[in-house]
């Protein structure tokens, strides 16, 4: 069996809360290093210090601004 190799820096949208701070949790179980994106600032940092305690890297991101204009 071939082992998997996981890329060098996984980035993660929605990384504060929900389905995207759930798939932070699981990458950060594998040590990998993270990029973390978001809108809230306060959800983010708490989802990039989780990843720092638990051993693993993270950078992050806010995203702000009014995003985009459906029509």
């Amino acid at each position: 069996m071939v082992a998997q190799r996981l890329p060098t820096v996984i980035v993660v949208t929605g990384a504060s809360a929900g389905v995207g701070r759930a798939v932070v949790r699981r990458f950060t179980r594998r040590k990998v290093k993270l990029g973390l994106i978001a809108r809230g600032e306060t959800g983010l940092e708490e989802a990039a210090d989780e990843v720092r305690a638990a051993g693993s890297r993270a950078g992050r991101t806010e995203l702000r601004g009014g995003g985009l204009d459906p029509g």
